[in-house]
């Protein structure tokens, strides 16, 4: 019987949170960094101005993550896991970066309360399983400067 390889999962050790984590999740830099536009942005580095553009386009759109939650309330709860984290850590660094996290989530929650549409942005939508179907083993890959 032939076995299948399962792919390969690749982890980078993110410095400011001082823990591996999987490239292939979506996180709040990556999200940050896609919404304005921008490149190499980290959530607790950039401007209130910033901050708040970014949370105002996450608010008016109807931006669903992969799991189905509206990505305003995907970023609430990904920013409180990571604020739970840095707590938990000893030192000035983590003491600021602890109470960067608490800031935007007060802006997070002051928009939500103010939102007219509360009930649409906690609706958790279902992507349903589509059909199983049998592995066509089809590999893409990307190579950079190729034309």
């Amino acid at each position: 019987m032939k076995k299948n390889k399962s792919p390969e999962i690749e982890y980078r050790y993110d410095e400011q949170q001082g823990i591996f984590v999987r490239e292939s999740e979506i996180s709040i830099n990556w999200l940050l960094n896609q919404v304005l536009g921008t490149d190499g942005q980290q959530i607790t580095k950039v401007s209130n101005g910033l901050i708040e553009s970014f949370i105002g386009i996450l608010e008016k759109s109807n931006i669903r993550m992969p799991n189905g939650q509206h990505s305003l309330m995907w970023l609430k709860k990904k920013l409180e896991e990571k604020r739970m984290m840095a707590d938990s850590l000893s030192g000035e660094a983590w003491h600021n970066v602890t109470d960067r996290y608490r800031y935007i989530l007060e802006i997070i929650d002051i928009i939500l309360i103010n939102s007219k549409d509360i009930d649409e942005k906690m609706k958790i939508y279902v992507v349903e399983e589509l059909e199983k179907k049998d592995p066509n083993n089809m590999i893409l890959k990307f190579n950079k400067g190729m034309t």
